[in-house]
């Protein structure tokens, strides 16, 4: 047994041992972000799994197949990021409770004002 035979050993063990884990938290997640971020931390283990068995059989074919999972694991969390209900969209919570719709009105028609008030002074 040479040392890069017992090297890839551990490594598939390792990667191994981390996605059944990583499965354990996507069933008992108590929130769907944790589910995302696990499924997130699934894909980042199987392209591990991927380049090492590239690597292992010296290959390169498979870059492709690296790269694509790699930019939907980026858009897929990017996405669960954005759409999720703890974003930086604070306009759009205001506006569920009715009592800050005024409020959020009022704002905007000060802004408006505001807004138009500069511009006349700017063609004066």
């Amino acid at each position: 047994m040479t040392a890069m035979t017992a090297l890839m050993a551990v490594a598939g063990l390792l990667l191994g041992v981390s996605a059944l884990l990583v499965v354990l938290r996507m069933a008992l997640g108590p929130t769907m972000l944790d589910r995302a971020i696990a499924f997130d931390v699934l894909l980042a283990i199987s392209i591990c799994a991927v380049a090492v068995e590239a690597a292992i059989d010296a290959n390169t074919e498979t870059i492709p197949l690296l790269l694509v999972a790699t930019l939907l694991g980026f858009v897929g969390s990017v996405s669960v990021a954005r759409f999720s209900p703890g974003s930086d969209d604070v306009e759009a919570e205001e506006s569920d409770d009715p009592d800050n719709r005024a409020r959020l009105a009022q704002r905007r028609m000060r802004s408006l004002r505001e807004d138009s008030l500069r511009a006349r002074r700017m063609k004066r």
